[in-house]
Formats: structure tokens, sequence, C-alpha cells
């Protein structure tokens, strides 16, 4: 059977504050109810592996239920947890059961390294603890380990920790990667050098008899690796470290779902597409940008809207690569809020901004607005789209 996986970050709910982290944050969770429907969708659409993550996964509730139904229908499931709830929770100890690989993070056995990546300074002890429970038991176990500029010098130490106490299927090993939110915004603090990441090769190499496998991975292999389903149901890619969405796994019929996880649509998809939203009060300007966008094989309307909470929501549901809209400083403000790094550009139309007022709202909000969109609107709109392309996929 050929293998088909998922990364499913079911919340965005987190109990540590890693200050490197590059996962989602602030997307509303669905109902229990919503996510049966979400994992049945995949299994039918030939879904056999599924990587539950978050933020942390056991912070959803009744996660236990939907690991239960996917071991009912064959499924291989996987768990990556910062392992303090199944530390410190004995009833949710119940969820091991139903998986066939738990991955454990961890990134150095220092207190006080931990402390300052976020991990907090009892971390070491409840991956421990963790280990300890999982011992005897019939469960592949991983370590996720992310090499940054605070713990790079505690690798060795690591490895000889594990290698020593306990049987690992496998070591993989992270080098930090700026892709997304936290992690984006502390790049300095963490990032570290080709030279430094190739120099901790030996350690990777070493011969650790009770690791089955060390595996490292560099900043081209975070991505693009799975199809990942968030936790409002969107399926995503991320290819030069930007995320598209490329459906939702709630709203989209089973053969739609094998159809965009199908790794040649991806691939192409990602390459030609930019999502554009396109918001605006009057229909004959709306319908003439539309079929413009539409016109242009590189680029798709995903959502119109005609008001400023209508935009809002969309870019929130549907997360455009750009929006043409009305000036609404409160709508861009507001996306960047909430979307941060993956908040759209945003060109407005010079119908309802003149230029001294686009220049202002420039300073304003800085690189979150791209272009003023002049009449004729149908060569302005293909050569925004035409630059952006080239900037994005350079």
């Amino acid at each position: 059977m050929k293998k088909r996986e998922v990364c499913w970050l079911i919340t965005t709910r987190c109990n540590q504050k890693c200050a490197y982290c590059h996962g989602f944050r602030n997307i509303p969770e669905l109902s229990l109810e919503e996510n049966k429907e979400v994992l049945m969708k995949l299994i039918r659409a030939g879904v056999n592996y599924i990587t539950f993550s978050g933020g942390e996964a056991l912070l959803y509730p009744n996660i236990i239920e939907l690991l239960k139904i996917a071991k009912q229908n064959g499924v291989k499931s996987k768990l990556i947890t910062n392992g303090s709830i199944i530390a410190n929770n004995e009833k949710m100890r119940e969820a091991i059961n139903y998986l066939d690989t738990i991955t454990l993070s961890l990134d150095t056995i220092n207190d006080d390294i931990n402390e300052q990546m976020g991990r907090g300074k009892n971390h070491f002890a409840e991956i421990k603890k963790v280990l300890d429970i999982l011992n005897g038991k019939n469960i592949r176990i991983k370590i996720n380990t992310v090499v940054t500029k605070l713990n790079i010098d505690y690798i060795e130490e690591l490895g000889e920790f594990l290698n020593s106490n306990y049987k690992i299927n496998e070591w993989r090993i992270f080098r930090f990667a700026p892709l997304r939110e936290l992690a984006k915004e502390n790049e300095e603090k963490f990032e570290i050098t080709d030279e430094q990441f190739e120099s901790t090769k030996e350690i990777f190499q070493k011969n650790y008899k009770n690791i089955g496998k060390v595996n490292y991975r560099d900043n081209d292999d975070m991505e693009s690796k799975y199809n990942l389903v968030t936790a409002n149901g969107n399926i995503v890619r991320t290819i030069n470290k930007k995320d598209v969405v490329i459906g939702n796994a709630l709203n989209q019929g089973v053969n739609e779902i094998v159809k965009i996880m199908n790794e040649d649509y991806n691939r192409n998809y990602l390459k030609d597409k930019i999502k554009v939203l396109v918001s605006y009060d009057n229909d004959n300007i709306l319908n003439r940008l539309v079929n413009t966008i539409n016109n242009i094989d590189y680029a798709e309307v995903v959502a119109t809207a005609k008001n400023s909470e209508e935009t809002f929501n969309k870019i929130m549901d549907k997360r455009p690569d750009m929006v043409f809209s009305k000036f609404d400083i409160n709508v861009i403000k507001k996306s960047e809020e909430k979307l941060e790094q993956n908040a759209p550009v945003f060109n407005l139309i010079e119908n309802d901004i003149g230029l001294k007022d686009f220049q202002n709202a420039m300073r304003v909000s800085g690189n979150k607005i791209n272009a003023l969109v002049r009449e004729p609107f149908e060569e302005r709109v293909e050569g925004i789209l035409k630059d952006y392309k080239e900037y994005i996929y350079k």
C-alpha cells in the first residue's frame, strides 16, 4: 500500500513558550464532530499515516477519541509532543495505547538553556519521566532536537544521555529555521551559520548503539515534506518559506482532497498560483478585477468581499497572498496582528485613495501595502502580479 501521510496541526494552543517555534498561531479550532469528519475524509482519501501535532496536540479536547478512530481504521498514528502533559497527567497517558510512534521534543539536558529557549526549567525532568513511562512499551520513540545558537554546544552531551539510558529509534536534529511566527521574530537570537551546522556532523555520525538512526535536517528539509492540515481544516504546503493554502479538508469532497494532495499537483500549484482576494463594493469594478486575475495562468481569485468585515473574515479563512481592495487601515493592521509574517500584501485601488494618502498609508503600514492600482485596472493588475510572482518564486 502506498504511504500517504499528513501532519495534522490540530490545535495552535501550547503550554510552553519556545521562542524559536515556527508553528502556526491563533488559528481557530474545529469542533470534535468537525474533526471527526476531517479525519474520515482523510482516511477515505487514502491517508494511512497521520502525525498529530500542534501547538501541543494533547491540549485539544477529545484528542484520544480521534486517535481511537484512526487506529480502528488502520491509520498509523504518530504524536509530536513536548511531553509535559504525559508526564503530569496520568489520565492522558491513555493516548499512548493508540500510537505507533511518539516524538518527544528535547533540545538539551541543561535546565538553564531549556529555560532560555522557552521550554521551562523542568522540561528535561519531564521528558526523562516520559521516557521511563514508555520503557518496555511497543511504541517507536523519536527525539526531535532543534539546533540553535543557545544549545549548539550541548548537543553531544544530549546524545550521550540518550544513548546511555534509553532505546531510541531515531534522533532527528533540525537546524533552526525562521519559517514563520516566533521563529521569524527571534531569528537573530537563534540563527546559526552554515559552518556551525556543518561542524556538528561529527556528532550526528557517531555510532550510538542504542539510537537506531541519527538524522539531521537543514532548512531546505523543513519545507514541503508533508501536506499540513491546520486547526481550521486548511491543507497547507510550504515552499520558499511561504505557506500556501491549497484546500480545506472539512469543506472539500474526498475526490478533491485526493487531487490536491497529489505531489505533482502540489508542486505545480505552488509554483504557478498566487492566491488573491478581491474586495470592492462596486460590482462593475469588482468583476473587472476578478476577470483580469482569473485570466492570468499563475494567479486565481480565492474569494471576493464587499465590506471591511467580510474582507477581514475572508483573509482569515482563505489566507490569500495578495488583496486588491479599498483602503482600510484597520483591516490591514488586524490582518498583520493576527497573521504576522503570513499576512497578505495589499494593493489599494486609486478610486478611493489619492497619492498623498497612499504615501501616508505606506508609512503607517510598512511593506504590507504593495501598490496603488490605477486605470486601466487590467494592465496595472497584471503588472503587479507579474512582479510579485518574480519576487516570490525567483
